[in-house]
């Protein structure tokens, strides 16, 4: 009788790519989106949609033409079953704020800002089908980047 017919004999532990994190290994993927149009204006768009349960983690921005003024980038979490345009505004449970006050978009060129994920009321973790969409200020070009975990 194979000794692996008793159960898993090794647990891989790692430390994560995000933060400190050690512990048993679970796929980490990041979800990007880039703009690379001249001056593309106020604009929204679908991010992601989870093909499973996950949360999010963390969030990165980097932009190479900051937005207008003192503008900000919205992500919005739309829970699953929403019919909303992405440029939806926030209403309860339904289409939630993933950072509060949104992702400062006018700093410095090409340097990489975390952002604060609000975990409150369970804004941070998707369903499956739930959506993410990012509203961009005008004159930003730049990415973001979601960083999530399967549950």
């Amino acid at each position: 009788m194979s000794s692996f017919s008793s159960g898993q004999l090794l647990r891989i532990r790692s430390k994560g790519r995000i933060g400190t994190r050690v512990g048993a290994i679970i796929p980490e993927f990041v979800v990007s989106y880039h703009s690379n149009a001249a001056a593309p204006g106020a604009a929204s768009q679908w991010l992601f949609s989870a093909p499973r349960a996950c949360r999010i983690v963390a969030i990165r921005e980097t932009h190479s033409t900051a937005g207008a003024g003192a503008s900000v980038l919205n992500l919005r979490k739309h829970a699953a079953g929403q019919t909303g345009a992405p440029s939806a505004a926030v209403s309860g449970t339904a289409v939630q704020e993933l950072v509060t006050g949104g992702v400062a978009a006018d700093g410095s060129a090409n340097v990489p800002r975390a952002a604060t994920v609000v975990t409150a009321a369970g804004a941070n973790q998707l369903a499956k089908d739930a959506k993410i969409a990012l509203v961009t200020p005008a004159t930003w070009i730049g990415m973001v980047e979601l960083y999530l975990v399967w549950d």
